[in-house]
C-alpha cells in the first residue's frame, strides 16, 4: 500500500508523517516507499519530501536505500528528500541561520 501523500504547489509531494509513523516495520516502510515512487513518478511528480518520527528513525536508512538525502533534522523529525523528475533537481538547500 503506498504512503500518504499531499501534493505541493511546487509540482512534488509531501509524504504525511503519520503515514510513515504507521508502518508496521522497516520491510513493510520500503514496500510501501518503493510502490509510492513508482507512482509519483508514473505521475510526473518532481521533488518527494518525507519526514520520518523522532520514535521511527530506524526507517531512515531504508530511506537512503531508496535515493533519498538528509535535508535538516528538527527535535521531533529527520526531513530527507528525493528529486524523482528527469530534470535538474530544483529542492533548495537547508541552511542555518546563527
Amino acid at each position: 500500500m503506498p504512503l500518504v501523500a499531499e501534493e505541493d504547489r511546487f509540482g512534488g509531494v509531501v509524504v504525511t508523517m503519520e503515514s510513515v509513523a504507521q508502518e508496521e516495520s522497516v520491510q513493510s516502510f520500503s514496500a510501501a516507499l518503493s510502490t509510492s515512487l513508482a507512482e509519483w513518478k508514473a505521475a510526473g511528480k518532481k521533488g518527494i519530501w518525507l519526514s520520518v518520527p523522532k520514535a521511527r528513525t530506524e526507517l531512515t536508512p531504508a530511506a537512503i536505500d531508496a535515493g533519498f538525502d538528509f535535508h535538516h533534522v528538527e527535535p521531533d523529525r529527520i526531513v530527507l528528500n528525493r528529486w524523482i523528475h528527469d530534470s535538474v533537481s530544483m529542492l533548495p538547500g537547508y541552511t542555518t541561520h546563527t
